[in-house]
């Protein structure tokens, strides 16, 4: 299978035919690749695994992924500009390329999150210039924001737009079940509150009526002596007249 190999290669270029890591033989070209009949015949064809014919070179493509959405396949056929490049990056959502200094290829997210960029078919990427994947997107700011630069969020260590609103959500929820225990916890002592000055300043109704029926007992004991001391009285005048 080597001998075979470096034959191909010499006669058609190296890098042509290769080896898989099965012992495949497998072809390589910028072009359609045919295979033609120069006398193995079919069944020498089929012993390489191989059969005649024509088997069409795919355009080179890449994908390109934003945060956490779908890859994106990338197409480039023959023809095509830099123009036609930059039309499809920019229909993919939540990405904005454009043609930097010197002709350079600039991708950035414009809605946060990482920005991943793999070979599909061919090796575009490489031949783009385009080496690194998955360049993360710098962390979001904490503090000095709004229009006075004097507000902070409080909310450190978020690399992208999910990090930040789970983040949020988070500190949101917090300060929430604060708010609902500090509202318990004053409730209760208004209660408390509200029952001892109830108690210090509020009428007791049974104390109230056993100190009438006591006042009026003694107003009416004070009645009758009284009654009594004016019979003694008259009775006197009347000894003495």
């Amino acid at each position: 299978a080597t001998d075979l190999v470096n034959n191909i290669n010499a006669a058609m270029g190296p890098g042509t035919a290769s080896l898989s890591g099965s012992g495949q033989l497998t072809f390589k070209g910028t072009g359609n690749i045919t295979i033609g009949d120069a006398g193995i015949g079919a069944a020498g064809m089929g012993d390489l695994g191989l059969t005649f014919g024509t088997t069409l070179a795919k355009n080179p493509s890449f994908t390109v992924q934003v945060g956490s959405q779908n890859p994106v396949t990338i197409s480039i056929a023959a023809g095509d500009t830099s123009v036609d490049l930059l039309a499809s990056l920019n229909a993919i959502p939540g990405l904005t390329a454009s043609l930097g200094a010197g002709g350079v290829l600039v991708m950035t997210p414009n809605q946060g999150g990482d920005l991943t960029v793999q070979n599909a078919s061919g090796t575009p990427v490489n031949a783009l210039g385009l080496t690194v994947v998955g360049v993360a997107q710098p962390p979001f700011r904490t503090q000095h924001l709004g229009a006075s630069a004097t507000l902070a969020t409080g909310l450190v260590g978020n690399s992208n737009i999910e990090d930040y609103a789970r983040s949020a959500i988070t500190s949101q929820a917090e300060d929430a079940a604060a708010a609902s225990d500090a509202d318990t916890r004053e409730t209760t002592y208004l209660a408390s509150l509200t029952k001892r000055n109830t108690d210090q300043s509020g009428v007791n109704i049974d104390e109230e009526v056993a100190e009438l029926v006591r006042v009026q007992t003694s107003y009416a004991a004070a009645a009758r002596m009284v009654s009594a001391s004016e019979k003694v009285l008259d009775d006197l005048l009347n000894t003495v007249g």
